[in-house]
Parts: structure tokens; C-alpha cells; sequence
């Protein structure tokens, strides 16, 4: 009997370690925006996005969520046109342009959807802007984690 014990116990620790150290699946395709989801509200901004696990050759539409919620294809503004290549992966730069304009856009977080050409999403992720031109101390508490409170003017200057 202690013989079957033994047996019974080795089987549940190698199962629990492979259980355990296998590193699980990836559960769908991955997009991040570099250097941060966090972005200045300003038409100059320029982020880098890409994904990985899409289907080779699939065209890819991105949308973002506009404060009066409403979505708007971001596609004029990416260069190139993001298509995924044989291993799945692409990448594209977005210059945030006129989605900066406070009629469209406000600080806060947001969505951007990942869809495939016929706007059906894939994934998401999420984005936030803030408004550098107010005070730093104004600022969401989650644009002060990533950006570093500007310099006074004056000390710019010397």
C-alpha cells in the first residue's frame, strides 16, 4: 500500500510542477503604444502602436473612443497603414493631430479598438490624455506617474 502512496504522490508533484511552470497561452493578439498609453493632448504627438498574434496579411483599422463618446477611424493619421506581416505582427506611428482638438478630444482615459477591415474589434486598448498646459498638479494622477513634472520657465531659460 505505502508503495501505491509513494506512486500517487510523485504523480501529483509532477503535475502540479508541470501545472504550474508551463507559462499558459497567449489569449488572443497583443497591442501596446510606445513610449506610453499616456498622451500629451497636442497635435504634435506622435506614439508608436503595434500588435502581435493577428493573422498574417490582415489589414487592421484602429478607432478611438472621442470624449462625447463616439468613434472616429484614426487611419488618416498612421503611417504606414497598419498591416500584419507573416509572423502576425505589425506596427504603425500615429501623429494624434486634429484628434487633439478639444472639441473632440478631452484629458481623461479612452479606448482604442483594434478591428479588422469590416470594424468588427479584435482588441482593445486603453489610452489617456492630458492637458500640459494646465498645472502640473492638475494634472490625473496617472499622467504624473509616467511624465515628469515640466521645469518652471524660468529655469529653462538659463
Amino acid at each position: 500500500m505505502k508503495k501505491y502512496h509513494n506512486l500517487g504522490v510523485r504523480v501529483l508533484v509532477v503535475v502540479c510542477l508541470v501545472a504550474f511552470t508551463v507559462p499558459a497561452a497567449a489569449e488572443g493578439p497583443t497591442v501596446v503604444m510606445d513610449p506610453s498609453p499616456v498622451l500629451k493632448l497636442d497635435k504634435k504627438t506622435k506614439v508608436t502602436i503595434m500588435g502581435s498574434g493577428f493573422e498574417p496579411g490582415q489589414e487592421i483599422r484602429l478607432l478611438i473612443t472621442q470624449s462625447d463618446g463616439s468613434l472616429s477611424d484614426i487611419g488618416d493619421g498612421l503611417e504606414p497603414e497598419p498591416k500584419a506581416n507573416k509572423s502576425g505582427v505589425w506596427a504603425t506611428a500615429w501623429t494624434v493631430g486634429a484628434f487633439s482638438n478639444k472639441r473632440i478630444a478631452k484629458p481623461g482615459a479612452y479606448l482604442m479598438q483594434v478591428c479588422d477591415p469590416d470594424y468588427k474589434v479584435i482588441t482593445t486598448i486603453p489610452f489617456g490624455y492630458y492637458d500640459a498646459k494646465k498645472p502640473y498638479k492638475e494634472w490625473p494622477a496617472w499622467a504624473q506617474a509616467v511624465v515628469k513634472e515640466p521645469k518652471p520657465k524660468e529655469e529653462k531659460k538659463k
